[in-house]
Formats: C-alpha cells, structure tokens, sequence
C-alpha cells in the first residue's frame, strides 16, 4: 500500500512510485467487476510493478463505482442518444479527473495511464514535468466505426487520442500491428512507442491449483472471451460443421458473451451444431481458470479487424497455456510467445475457413500428444511471461525512452 503525506501526496522516501491512471468506467482492479480482460490486464500491470519493486498508487474510475454500476456487458448498445450521452459523461469526467490526479500525484517519478475514450488523466502531471506513458490498446475511434458501436462523437475521440499521444512521453502498445497503426494514424514517431506483449498470472492460472469444471467428455476445444468479430468464433463454427460431416468427434465449450454473441448461436443452430456445441455465457472470473482447466484444447485465433489491423498478443493464449493446455493460433501469435508448432501449440498457417479446418483436424488426429503439449507451454510461459518478468523488461525499455527524451531535450 502506498503511503501518503498528510497533504495526500505520495511519500516517495523508500523508491520508486507510480501512479496507475485509467479514466474507463469499465475497467477494475475489483476482481469481479468491470470488463473481465481489460480489468486483468490492469491488475497484473500492477502486480508486475510492485514484484519489481515499485510502490504504486492508483487511480481507476471503475474501482469508484458502485457493483451495480460498474456491471457491464460486451453487447454494445446500438441508441445513439445513449452513445452521444455516454461520450459527454467521458469527457466531463476527465476534466474533473485530471484535476484530482494532478493534486493527488505530483511527486511520483512514473505515471503510467491506461488510455480510455476521451480519457487523458496524466496530462497536467506530464505538463509539470513528471514522465508520462500512455498504454494504447486499440484505435476507439475505428472501432466504432468498423467493428462495434460503442462511440458516438468518433471524430472528437480521434482527435483525443492523437493529442495524447503526441503529447505524452512515451507509449506502450501490445503489438507491431498497432504500433504502426499509430505512426500512421496521428505521426507517432516509431521510438516513442514500446511493444509489450502481454503476460498471465501463472498463481491465478494454475493448474495445479484449479478444479475443472467440464461441459463434455469427449474431447474438447475451448474458448474464453468476448465474442468480437475478429476473434472468428464464426470460423470455428463453419469448421466444426465440416468436421463433424467428417467423423471428428470434437465437443465446443465457449465462454463468454460480446457483440458477435446472439449471431453465434444463430449460426450453431443453423448447422445444426446444438448438441456439440455448449455456449456458457458470461461467468465470474474466478472461475475462468477451471474453464480452462476443463478444455482439452484451446481456440486463441485473431483475425485483422476492418481497418486492418492485426493486434497480436492476445492475454487468453497466455492464460490458456498457463493453465497447460495447447492452443490453436496464428503464426504471428506464435512467434511473438516463442511457441513451436506441433511442440506446444498448432499454428494455422493461414485465415481461410480451409486452413482452420486444416489445423483442427491435424490436432484432433494427434490428441495423445495433447496433455505434453500444454505441460511444454505451460513451462514456458513460467519462464518469460509472468507479469513480474513482463514489467521488468517493460521498464527497462521505458527508462531508456525517458532518457532519450532528456538527452535530445538537452541538445
């Protein structure tokens, strides 16, 4: 726990501090609430920095709100005078937000911000000299556009988020694919920006610690997440049609709700896939690991969104291969973890329906090897993607942006 002066600064006399900002209200660190991926990424951020030493001190919007309110859901909600509403609530609150943070955190050495629609918490604490990094995950305003109706003003969140990552320090982003994205989109300069893969808490995804919960016994992929479009869930069906007109006898547990959802089990029921196929809807994230734990095999696939990006670095592969299961995924995907095909994972060499049925097959056919497979994953996993070793490098890279920026400021 941080210490604060009587003031309620931050008391910096025993290290390193650093605030954590994120403006979303549909983020937390209150297991249980706000978007379950989201909200794990930020807790184990948090976990990481303090294994490594750092005291942190927070500020997340999501954690201020009531249960009831901060309960959200991946459906996103198609009234425009509800999105328009939602948007000007965002922006009020960053005003207000940004205040109290600046009076809050004026002495830590980092402040390291989530970003969020309309949300630039860390800005007059950068202004005043404190290094500011912003953590992107997505372009919003394309999102809303392409993919899910969750902005209403997309031309001002554009020109929000350009200001913010113009204007901050550095900025940290969980893949190439995204990183060029910004370059692109708002003239990012390409050493500004860190690529940080994304990482698991192997005490949380434990196998050894979890008690399955399965939907079948036969064999089993499985699936966690929120149903967006690029997560090809749509694919998996069309495959598991085919499969089954081909005698595989596979069974399909997915978790999880999002926009793609009610499509999903429209298509189930129209390839007549009811009975190999369990949808679970939303569960309590305490229980994602046993989930888990009752696949046999794992379905972590990301496809290029509408605007074209391809944002690799999926945390379910990583909690996936945690809990010591094998994982379907792509090449990319593959690479950037270090998997080897056929040794801990099965790369879809490709994103044609005929690939993906392709590599199911392959895996079903070799199902022995399946429990080596994941013990193979899980070790690696252990060695270079725990949040602790994920921070560690993450600051390391962060430092020597900060002093970059000093050095060429001092020119």
């Amino acid at each position: 726990m941080t210490k604060l002066l009587p003031n309620g600064q931050v008391d910096i006399s025993s290290g390193k501090t650093l605030a954590y900002l994120c403006g979303s209200p549909m983020v937390s660190t209150i297991l249980g609430r706000g978007m379950s991926g989201p909200s794990a990424h930020v807790r184990g951020v948090i976990k990481g920095f303090q294994m490594n030493g750092w005291q942190v001190c927070t500020y997340v919007v999501g954690d201020m709100l009531s249960p009831s309110s901060s309960k959200v859901t991946d459906r996103i909600t198609k009234s425009r005078l509800k999105l328009l509403f939602n948007d000007l609530i965002r922006i009020w609150m960053n005003i207000i937000n940004q205040e109290i943070c600046y009076r809050k955190f004026l002495h830590v050495d980092w402040v390291y911000e989530r970003y969020g629609a309309f949300q630039s918490l860390g800005t007059k604490l950068h202004r005043r000299g404190i290094p500011w990094i912003l953590e992107v995950n997505g372009l919003f305003f394309s999102e809303s556009l392409n993919d899910r109706k969750s902005i209403f003003l997309s031309r001002l969140e554009y020109q929000s988020m350009r200001r913010a990552c113009l204007e901050c320090d550095a900025i940290v982003t969980v893949s190439d694919g995204l990183a060029r994205a910004l370059c692109r989109e708002f003239g990012v300069a390409r050493e500004k920006i860190l690529v940080v893969p994304n990482a698991v808490d192997t005490d949380i995804f434990d196998p050894s610690q979890t008690q399955p919960i399965r939907e079948f016994t036969d064999p089993t992929i499985g699936f966690v997440g929120s149903f967006m479009p690029w997560h090809g869930i749509d694919l998996l069906l069309e495959a598991a049609s085919r499969l089954k007109s081909r005698g595989c006898d596979i069974r399909y547990t997915l978790v999880g709700d999002g926009v793609m959802f009610e499509r999903c089990k429209q298509l189930c029921t129209e390839l007549r896939l009811t009975d190999v196929v369990r949808f679970v809807g939303n569960v309590a994230p305490r229980i994602v690991p046993s989930y888990i734990a009752g696949f046999d095999i794992c379905f972590g696939m990301q496809y290029p969104r509408k605007d074209g990006i391809l944002a690799s670095s999926s945390l379910k592969i990583f909690e996936y291969a945690a809990m010591a299961k094998p994982v379907i995924l792509s090449q990319v995907e593959a690479d950037q973890i270090g998997f080897a095909d056929g040794i801990s994972c099965f790369v879809v060499n490709g994103t044609s329906l005929e690939e993906l049925i392709q590599t199911f097959e392959l895996a079903y056919y070799n199902r022995a090897r399946w429990a080596e497979m994941g013990r193979k994953a899980r070790e690696l996993i252990v060695s270079r993607h725990t949040w602790s070793v994920r921070v560690k490098e993450m600051a390391e890279g962060l430092k020597a942006i900060l002093d970059r920026n000093v050095k060429i400021g001092s020119q």
